[in-house]
């Protein structure tokens, strides 16, 4: 179905519900739908069609409720008798909920037919041109969506929805100047968060940053969070991080107690990967917010900045709210593993989680009301692979591989089969075992074909390498992207291109700490190489910094 177009409620407002041959049950159904209670509305309105076919309001009343519902299926024959039966002077609304029931209904030459009639009938009602602009823009129509625009400014100069339609299409046609005023005006006349944040993405677009930021700020003063808000976030977080974050610190000064500026410091923090800068900004959301959502956050923000003591902290606050217990039991486990303390791990482990029969997993120390059986989670990181996991961690690979059968339940699909086989193939190499190796290398290729160290292992360096630069773009700017190519490289044996892919995706932000990067089995070939060390001695000094 396409996509909902943006409703403004007016309806009611632009009919009289008080026709001449209203009668008592009418009545009983605006009662009931101004009380909230939009079952007995409907109820109310078919027994006034009952007693009084051509009704048209209670037609329109059923039409309405069901409208509201999403039921625009059901809306739409109710509307079409209201339509019939009323008369000329009173259905200006009703043309305007029909079209938009035979939109959503997939219904589009209705939907437009009908416009056409509403406007013939009525050329001065804005709302008919605003239902078919947005439909025209849905259609890719954008010329006749710029017509119906100018005649909705025409009727109305100060009509910031068209203002604000006219400048997105003069954006995509790549006028931004023009688009920028059509903006900053309707921003004026508005103080709608939807007006500036319009603005702000122009403007960076135009490159006045510092104006993109305003208008930033004030589209988070005025509204929620959108996507689009998270986009121009990021754009400017990439351009101008430092004049974006003083002026989200400089909010956070004036509105102390709104915690929107923090969170916004804390996400362009995390999306340019500066977890350590990203914490007191987590910190202060969950000192104003004080939610579980919030604390949440700021513990993945620990764990991505390599502060493993605090997140398990916050993860036995959130076990003491009585919230989903197995979550944050894997992370207290998997941050004891990762803080270099995998006996405290395997200890939490084995007195919390019993392994079952079957695909079941019982916690033994649940929350108060009941014991928590979870099932187990096929992939790496859950609660049943957690044992596998703390032993690599901790080196002990002959564990690892006793319990990767135990614990990982019958993969889903060839995929995680596959992948299941390459992780055992890692832990045969670590313990020297060759051919066990490349018997799970060749299982692991047989089920997906595009494992890259799988041919390594068997001698393929061709085929690796073709695989490899399928993947992976050598050209990439994206930071995680060239750490797992970093991981690649290493895996294959190929330390220079390793190192140098690894200090790229440094350079990008890609670093948690010294901690998190020991963790990685994968890059351990480059572990005792003195160019190595020097570079996680320097990344984690700018860390601190």
């Amino acid at each position: 179905m396409k996509k909902l177009l943006p409703i403004i409620i007016f309806f009611f407002a632009l009919i009289p519900l008080q026709a001449q041959n209203s009668n008592e049950l009418f009545n009983r159904g605006e009662e009931a739908f101004e009380a909230g209670d939009s079952d007995a509305a409907v109820e109310w309105f078919k027994k006034s069609v009952e007693a009084n076919p051509k009704n048209w309001q209670a037609h329109f009343g059923i039409g309405y409720v069901f409208f509201l519902s999403e039921r625009y299926e059901e809306s739409v024959p109710y509307l079409e008798k209201a339509l019939q039966y009323s008369k000329k002077k009173e259905n200006m609304g009703v043309y305007a909920l029909l079209s938009m029931s035979y939109y959503l209904t997939e219904n589009t030459d209705a939907a437009l037919a009908t416009l056409e009639k509403g406007i013939k009938n009525y050329p001065k009602f804005v709302e008919l041109y605003w239902i078919r602009a947005n439909i025209y823009i849905d259609m890719e129509y954008y010329v006749s969506a710029m017509k119906d625009c100018d005649k909705m400014l025409e009727l109305n100069p100060s009509n910031t929805d068209a203002m604000l339609i006219k400048s997105n299409l003069l954006s995509v046609r790549g006028k931004y100047e023009e688009a920028l005023q059509l903006a900053v005006e309707a921003a004026k006349i508005s103080y709608s968060a939807e007006a500036y944040l319009t603005a702000a993405d122009l403007e960076y677009k135009l490159g006045q940053y510092e104006d993109a930021i305003y208008h930033l700020s004030r589209s988070l003063t005025e509204g929620a969070v959108s996507d689009q808000t998270l986009a121009v976030l990021e754009a400017l977080a990439d351009t101008v991080p430092e004049q974006l974050l003083a002026k989200l610190d400089a909010q956070a000064v004036k509105y102390p107690t709104h915690p929107i500026w923090p969170s916004a410091s804390c996400y362009a923090c995390t999306y340019l990967y500066q977890w350590h800068r990203a914490i007191p900004y987590a910190e202060a959301v969950f000192n104003l917010s004080g939610d579980s959502t919030s604390l949440e956050r700021l513990i993945d923000v620990e764990v991505s900045a390599g502060e493993y003591d605090k997140s398990i902290q916050h993860c036995e606050q959130l076990m003491e709210w009585g919230l989903p217990y197995d979550n944050f039991l894997c992370r207290k486990i998997m941050g004891l593993a990762n803080d270099g303390r995998p006996d405290e791990a395997i200890q939490v482990y084995e007195s919390t989680i019993s392994r079952q029969s079957g695909d079941t997993i019982i916690l033994l120390q649940p929350t108060a009301d009941s014991v928590i059986r979870h099932t187990m989670i096929d992939s790496i990181g859950g609660v049943s692979a957690l044992r596998t996991l703390i032993y690599s961690r901790k080196g002990e690979w002959a564990k690892a591989l006793e319990f990767v059968e135990q614990d990982w339940p019958h993969a889903v699909d060839a995929a995680d089969s596959s992948g299941i086989y390459s992780f055992k193939m890692m832990m045969y190499l670590q313990l020297g075992d060759t051919l066990s190796a490349q018997d799970a290398a060749r299982k692991a290729i047989a089920l997906k074909p595009d494992r890259i160290l799988a041919y390594y292992v068997l001698g393929d360096q061709e085929t690796a390498n073709r695989y490899l630069m399928e993947k992976y773009d050598l050209n990439s700017e994206n930071a995680e992207d060239l750490f797992y190519l970093a991981e690649a490289y290493a895996d294959m044996h190929d330390p220079d291109n390793a190192l140098k892919y690894l200090r790229k995706s440094f350079e990008l932000g890609y670093f948690y700490g010294r901690r998190w990067i020991q963790n990685d089995y994968e890059l351990s070939i480059l572990f005792d190489l003195p160019e190595f060390k020097a570079l996680i001695e320097e990344y984690t000094e700018k860390q601190k910094q």
